[in-house]
């Protein structure tokens, strides 16, 4: 399959943890619980309903400048208390984190936020709310100066960062989750797939694209 030349992590669980385009395979927190994907597939998706059932993310930078974080999950549950997090990526709290939540109140409201270095940029809501015990696509890009949202190829928020640094540090980040968080917050209830990190922001239409073909971009 010919992939986009801007696409640097693939993760598409296929009864494995592999990344097939830049070798960051998942690490097992714990015991790693496999289930059956959005299509019917048998160990082609993840499920995470505790800390020893969440992933980490080897060590590397991930983001340098515009991005694209693109996957599927299935919200087991939702929370109007806590955050429930699809990808943390940082080094600890506060520290130059990309955090994408599918839930943050009981709707199931997606969220995001940004702090590179030490200083929080900002964070937002979705307009668009994930579906409870259903399959959603889920994508956040960073591009120019804004963060955009969205769910199921619509686009939930739009977030200008008029006067936030909004190009990511390129460190290398060494606590990156899927399925939990470095913040004081519990771990996801949820279900994943084909989770994808891409060196640029997809655009609007190429994410609509991607949620209607539903195979990877």
């Amino acid at each position: 399959m010919q992939y986009d030349a801007a696409l640097i992590n693939y993760w598409p669980i296929e009864n494995d943890l592999v990344d097939l385009i830049g070798g960051m395979n998942l690490i097992s927190l714990g015991s790693a619980v496999m289930t059956t994907d959005r299509s019917g597939k048998a160990n082609g998706a993840l499920r995470v309903v505790d800390a020893p059932s969440s992933y980490r993310f080897p060590s590397s930078v991930y983001f340098s400048g515009d991005f694209t974080i693109i996957g599927w999950l299935r919200p087991l549950s939702c929370s109007s208390t806590s955050v429930l997090t699809f990808i943390d990526c940082g080094n600890g709290r506060d520290n130059d984190n990309v955090l994408f939540a599918y839930s943050c109140s009981a709707i199931c409201q997606p969220y995001a936020c940004a702090v590179w270095g030490g200083v929080w940029q900002n964070n937002w809501l979705s307009s668009v709310d994930t579906n409870l015990l259903a399959w959603n696509h889920m994508a956040l890009t960073q591009t120019a100066n804004t963060l955009w949202m969205y769910v199921n190829g619509a686009v939930g928020v739009a977030g200008v960062g008029a006067g936030y640094q909004v190009v990511p540090n390129g460190v290398v980040r060494t606590q990156c989750y899927l399925g939990n968080t470095a913040y004081a917050q519990p771990p996801a209830q949820a279900e994943f797939d084909e989770v994808r990190f891409f060196n640029r922001a997809l655009s609007a239409q190429e994410v609509a694209n991607d949620y209607a073909l539903a195979t990877p971009y």
